[in-house]
């Protein structure tokens, strides 16, 4: 029985984040692929469950359909903390014969402090980054590269070309800078996206978001696509890998693309379509909107490449080929004891050397409510891996009594904002420390802990786990446009839940309104915002 065939009589989960948007590619491509080569399919989207029920109830129910259906497979694409890392554990309890499988999109940036983490519980992983070496050297063997578009999706169509140049996508990293050059340059260019309507310099340029048939017919609209490649990896300095590019070459378009070592295919290397500043895009723009056939000759090349080399079909034909080959990869032990003081301690130097001794790490009980079961393991092995002395991951925060409020983005507001303004945000019950860095630096933790300025955090002592494996009373506050960099606004996610299932009598919302008039000013002035960010609807109600 070869392969093809033993896949008919086997069910599959599936359950990635994005698997009920209609326009994504999950959705779109993945779905149909999975029908008909599975004997059955069953489908769960953490997305929705997430946004009814909220992070725990999903998990639970994620738990249940998988211990009612006992399925051969699971097929997720995990977008953030949407699941805890004990519920992957729990299910090779429940069912040891499932063999799991995720895609992590985003690991050209997200590896060392968060896919690390949870690449260990699963027993196949996906990554779209082509250097797969940081996996190897974590001992997780089970790894490939893999990415697609959908050639029946994803084509040429014979129409106009309207638009000089075009870019579809969101305002991060140093996007608005390049647009706003080029506009002020005299480039006709138009935009389309979420986030682009916080800018009201950009309204007469905007034109929305857009639908999966409009996606496809504003490429193939545009002379020139854009394709950005920075985000906040290593503070924007270096990019990423985008499937834009191949959702661009499969359309038969042309394209330039923001240089970066993790593009892979025809244009790592192609000098006449990469830019790595302004001005060398703006030339490179009025060059090719003057060349009609060069732009033919070189989208051209890139469309055969990508047919040939990465379509959907391609890529999970080879996954399934080779998956019942594989070993099941082992979670590694981490070792040593953790001593727990608290801020007060600072006070008796004699009984802080006291708690630590004998200990390898210390950690910090203050404003600590509770911790992840499995932190530990995730910070020791963090500093076990990056050598550093630090460890330092993103936390819950629960503000008077209010569950589930924000969440901290560590790494994101490390590598945004000032790094004044990110200590003075950090918190010490977030970080796990060698002790020897500890007591060498007593003194700088001490006025720290006093609220002195102190920058204990830095580039070479710190490793980022961006997991909120605890959960803190409190936080510190800062001027609204950094709150938006280092905090998750997670009580927007519950108020959202709370109107889905229409709990009328939930007290939730008054103690948000409460808190927001009395205290944290920043929630009134977010909930409005949000009331009329187009964006942010569409998120919800899943079209985007």
């Amino acid at each position: 029985m070869n392969v093809a065939e033993k896949l008919k009589s086997k069910k599959i989960l599936f359950a990635t984040w994005s698997c009920s948007i209609k326009d994504y590619y999950q959705n779109r491509d993945w779905m149909p692929l999975m029908k008909k080569t599975f004997g059955k399919m069953v489908v769960f989207s953490p997305r929705d469950n997430y946004y009814k029920y909220g992070k725990e109830r999903m998990n639970e129910m994620f738990i249940e359909i998988v211990r009612r259906e006992k399925p051969d497979m699971i097929m997720l694409s995990l977008s953030y903390d949407e699941f805890y890392l004990e519920t992957f554990e729990k299910i090779k309890k429940i069912s040891p014969k499932t063999i799991m499988i995720n895609f992590f999109g985003d690991d050209d940036w997200r590896y060392e402090d968060w896919s690390r983490y949870y690449a260990f519980y699963f027993d196949y992983n996906l990554s779209a980054k082509k250097d797969i070496s940081p996996y190897l050297k974590d001992g997780i063997k089970n790894v490939d590269f893999f990415w697609g578009i959908n050639p029946d999706v994803l084509k040429p169509i014979k129409i106009e070309k309207k638009y000089d140049v075009t870019f579809i996508g969101s305002p991060v990293a140093d996007r608005y800078e390049y647009i706003k050059y080029l506009k002020e340059n005299g480039v006709n260019i138009k935009l389309f996206g979420p986030g682009w309507a916080d800018y009201p310099e950009f309204n007469d340029i905007y034109l929305g978001f857009l639908s999966s048939e409009d996606f496809v017919k504003v490429i193939n609209e545009s002379k020139i696509n854009l394709n950005f490649t920075k985000t906040f990896y290593e503070k924007g300095k270096k990019g990423q890998f985008k499937g834009r590019i191949f959702e661009i070459a499969a359309c038969n378009a042309f394209q330039l693309v923001e240089s970066s070592p993790m593009i892979v295919g025809y244009y790592k290397d192609n000098e006449k379509v990469n830019f790595s500043e302004k001005k060398e895009l703006l030339n490179k723009i009025r060059y090719y909107l003057e060349n009609e056939q060069k732009r033919k000759e070189i989208a051209g090349e890139a469309y055969r490449e990508a047919i040939e080399k990465y379509t959907w079909n391609t890529q999970f034909a080879k996954l399934f080929d080779e998956i019942y080959t594989k070993n099941k990869t082992i979670i590694p032990s981490v070792g040593g004891r953790i001593a727990v003081i608290n801020s007060k301690d600072f006070s008796d130097i004699n009984l802080i050397r006291k708690k630590v001794a004998g200990a390898d790490y210390v950690k910090f009980s203050d404003s600590l409510v509770s911790q992840d079961s499995k932190r530990e393991f995730a910070q020791i092995y963090s500093l076990n891996k990056s050598e550093k002395v630090i460890s330092c991951c993103d936390a819950v925060i629960r503000k008077n009594g209010i569950d589930n409020f924000l969440v901290m983005n560590a790494k994101k507001a490390f590598n945004t904002l000032k790094k004044e303004k990110f200590n003075n945000l950090v918190q010490l019950g977030q970080l796990i420390i060698k002790k020897k860095y500890f007591i060498d630096n007593l003194s700088r933790f001490r006025n720290f802990a006093d609220g002195k300025k102190e920058e204990i955090i830095n580039e070479e002592n710190t490793s980022f786990v961006s997991i909120p494996l605890v959960e803190l009373r409190d936080f510190k506050k800062t001027e609204y446009k950094d709150m938006l960099i280092a905090y998750q606004m997670r009580f927007r996610d519950r108020l959202y839940s709370i109107a889905k299932r229409r709990e009328i009598f939930s007290a939730y919302p008054y103690k948000i309104i409460i808190d927001g008039i009395f205290g944290d000013w920043f929630v009134i002035k977010y909930l409005f915002k949000s009331i009329f960010n187009r964006d942010n609807w569409l998120r919800l109600k899943g079209k985007i």
